[in-house]
């Protein structure tokens, strides 16, 4: 984590932005009521929705949008050359397919960066208006969803989870994310919740 200092020289470390709390509910679950013998597990369900900039958010640090950025920064510097080549020929030779090579060179540029500009968007937008999500938040494990539909993560440390901007971002899979917005937990269960997961889960400097 980055630190600075202070008027005196002092390091400090920058604190995350408090949580808002949205006023959705969370409700307790338990398991294992049926067995007689069998261990009673509390759960803590939450039900929310993300939002699109929430989900562009997370999208933008992911590493399939960190290597478009890369290809549109090498492509940008190949269309920049050819715009120099083809711009010093139109204005030292008039010569009017360079001024053409030059224009359309110049307009590829602005391409390139607005493809993976309304891709990212065009993905956000369509992953918040997705259903509402249902998770259960166990200490051995997360439940998503419910019925047929039903997927479980573990919380054995096998899992990459990411805290950033009061959003828990679980790496279930390599093009996999479940991302659970804080704002959505009640106040008197966040800290529970947060422990829970992130002693399950692991860091990615762990």
């Amino acid at each position: 984590m980055k630190k600075y200092t202070d008027e005196d020289g002092k390091e400090t470390v920058p604190q995350a932005a408090p949580v808002t709390w949205d006023g959705s509910e969370s409700d307790l679950v338990a398991t294992g009521e049926e067995e007689e013998f069998e261990e009673i597990e509390t759960g803590i369900r939450i039900e929310y929705q993300l939002k699109t900039e929430e989900v562009h958010h997370v999208l933008r640090r992911t590493r399939f949008y960190k290597k478009a950025m890369m290809k549109a920064k090498i492509e940008t510097a190949v269309l920049g050359l050819m715009t120099i080549l083809f711009g010093l020929t139109w204005m030292l030779n008039n010569d009017v397919n360079a001024m053409i090579f030059t224009i359309v060179s110049a307009g590829l540029i602005g391409l390139v960066w607005a493809t993976p500009y309304f891709s990212l968007r065009t993905q956000a937008i369509k992953w918040a208006h997705k259903q509402e999500i249902e998770m259960e938040v166990y200490p051995q494990e997360i439940r998503m969803g419910h019925g047929d539909e039903r997927w479980d993560i573990p919380l054995d440390g096998s899992v990459l989870c990411e805290e950033y901007d009061n959003l828990l971002v679980l790496h279930t899979d390599e093009a996999e994310l479940t991302v659970l917005p804080l704002r959505c937990v009640e106040p008197h269960r966040l800290s529970d919740v947060q422990a829970r997961i992130l002693a399950g889960t692991r860091r990615e400097n762990a």
